[in-house]
């Protein structure tokens, strides 16, 4: 009976290790679960936070693409404003231009009037007086040809000045 008793006694310790063994087991399992309900909170969280990243990335795109069309429009309207205002210019210079082409014809003409008016006097014999007025008349005639050549000179400078600003707004476009 001592055997039976030793056995009992063995089986009994066997069943309180086992016990012990399976409390450990249910506290494993208890923090497992634990562990398990915080992961997946942090995945939910995780979720939520990705979920708003993307709607914002998504509202990014839709800005970028905004400013992009702005960006674009205002291209075309400069675009267009160069656009008229070197037609504009080019438009003033052609006008200058012919402005210059009319100075210079104006000048060649009073000077052949000059050299004819200067033949005349050669070729006739005037009285003193008559004489002293078409000098007058030569000399205001030769300081309109200088102020004409000042003219034509600013003209030129101007319509020179022009043609530099039309060069750079062809190479802004």
């Amino acid at each position: 009976m001592e055997n039976i008793e030793k056995m009992l006694n063995q089986i009994l310790e066997n069943q309180i290790s086992m016990q012990e063994d399976m409390i450990k087991m249910q506290d494993d399992m208890k923090e497992l679960k634990e562990n398990q309900e915080k992961v997946q909170q942090q995945l939910t969280k995780q979720s939520i936070i990705q979920e708003q990243m993307a709607r914002d990335i998504k509202l990014l795109a839709e800005e970028h693409e905004n400013i992009l069309e702005v960006i674009e429009r205002r291209n075309q309207e400069l675009k267009k404003e160069f656009s008229d205002r070197f037609d504009e210019i080019e438009a003033a210079i052609s006008d200058i231009s012919n402005d210059v082409r009319f100075l210079e014809h104006k000048g060649h003409q009073i000077e052949k009037e000059l050299f004819k008016i200067k033949e005349s006097l050669k070729d006739a014999r005037f009285n003193k007086v008559e004489h002293d007025s078409i000098m007058n008349d030569i000399s205001d005639i030769k300081e309109e040809i200088q102020n004409l050549k000042k003219d034509i000179n600013k003209v030129e400078l101007i319509t020179a000045s022009n043609w530099l600003d039309i060069a750079k707004l062809k190479s802004l476009r």
